[in-house]
């Protein structure tokens, strides 16, 4: 493999004043998306494997990961255009308007967040795209019955592998990891908290993480907690029920936070829409279960024996408060933690350089479907999958392109 074989484009606003550690022990306080890029980017130099990093701002890493600086996504296809590059990894939906620029280079996209059903479609029809990276199994199965699995591949995000062991007794304390944004609902915790409260006066509510993990330069509430509309939607139960002061907001965690974890019963999300949650194995591999959705990446990464998955916010509720009074102790034991062994660095790059070797080889990516066909409607999503085989539909039979043009049609009316 030669440099100018494998191209990464990171746009690191946000990041580029943390000093970037070992990332296979330790997160420094980054997003998910930009620690799983340039962790990648880690285990290949320290594999020796030849490879270009484009980033748009200076960035400070301890193996001083050589880096070449771009203004924007534009201007890397430029790069790749004057310097030859046969593969350039991209997080979706980077570059996507705009793939015609290309010459010769051929895209990876890698699925960090869930994309809609036209940017899907783009990716599936266009000659740029060669390959599409899921990060876990059941992202994959999301998109099973539309073209863009055709150029799919699993490879599960990778985790660090740090744990500490902690024998304390444990406090009634509920830990929630993660931005604080809409997309993460906080807010629907919160809504619950007082609810909470009243079963069990002396619980504590545990928040780690920001309103600007993505440095995205927002302007923060009263609180400087998070946005200003979405600071008022998280608080507002707390205040009214007089609760605020059961609430701990911790801010971004860099390097405490299996300490900061491990004081926690249990973590809980609500955000149905994961496509994997390194959060949750974050708590998990801390022998802190998670309470968490039914659905999407949290069934690759959460086991009876480590969490409990809930369909609705009444079930989430009724365990949150059991596992609170004691009623359910839940003990984790090592063996227990096994399945982790998945999601750590060395697979993660064995599984990068396989993909890099099949694309030298010309070899096709192979996809299948994991059979728990009642978690997110996967029996629809197989069908309709069969269905557009059998009668060659276009992707907009499959069960993202039903919605999608479902909503276009109810905006018109």
């Amino acid at each position: 493999m030669e440099k100018g074989d494998i191209c990464i484009y990171i746009n690191n606003y946000g990041t580029s004043n943390i000093l970037i550690p070992n990332l296979a022990d330790n997160n420094p306080g980054m997003g998910g998306t930009q620690f799983e890029m340039f962790l990648l980017c880690q285990l290949l130099k320290e594999r020796g494997i030849p490879f270009t990093l484009l980033l748009t701002h200076p960035q400070k890493t301890v193996d001083n990961i050589e880096y070449i600086l771009v203004k924007d996504i534009d201007d890397a296809f430029v790069y790749c255009n004057k310097h030859l590059i046969k593969h350039l990894i991209l997080r979706a939906n980077d570059g996507l308007k705009n793939l015609d620029a290309l010459e010769n280079t051929k895209i990876i996209y890698w699925i960090h967040n869930f994309i809609d059903y036209s940017s899907a479609t783009k990716i599936a029809k266009s000659k740029k795209v060669e390959r599409v990276v899921f990060v876990s199994q059941e992202e994959a199965d999301f998109y099973y019955d539309h073209d863009i699995s055709k150029k799919g591949v699993v490879i599960f995000n990778a985790i660090p592998k740090v744990k500490k062991e902690h024998e304390q007794e444990k406090e009634n304390i509920v830990a929630f990891i993660g931005d604080i944004s809409p997309y993460k609902m906080l807010d629907k915790l919160t809504a619950l908290w007082p609810r909470i409260i009243r079963k069990v006066p002396d619980a504590k509510l545990l928040v780690l993480g920001s309103g600007d993990l993505y440095g995205k330069g927002k302007k923060f509430g009263e609180f400087g907690i998070a946005e200003e509309q979405y600071e008022k939607k998280v608080l507002k139960p707390l205040i009214k029920h007089k609760v605020l002061d059961t609430v701990i907001f911790q801010g971004l965690v860099k390097n405490n936070m299996s300490d900061l974890i491990s004081r926690a019963k249990i973590t809980v999300f609500f955000n149905p829409i994961e496509t994997f949650c390194i959060a949750a194995t974050d708590s998990i591999k801390n022998k802190v279960p998670v309470i968490c959705p039914k659905s999407t990446g949290y069934c690759d990464v959460v086991r009876k024996q480590t969490g409990y998955l809930f369909r609705n916010k009444n079930q989430a509720l009724r365990k949150i408060i059991s596992v609170l009074k004691n009623n359910d102790k839940w003990l984790i034991a090592d063996n227990d933690l096994h399945y982790l062994d998945n999601f750590y660095s060395e697979i993660f790059l064995e599984r990068w350089l396989s993909l890099f070797d099949n694309l030298a080889n010309q070899k096709p990516p192979k996809i299948s479907h994991k059979n728990n066909i009642f978690v997110n409607n996967k029996f629809l999503v197989i069908s309709l999958r069969r269905i557009r085989t059998v009668f060659h539909l276009p992707n907009g039979f499959s069960r993202i392109g039903i919605k999608w043009y479902m909503k276009k049609l109810l905006k018109r009316n």
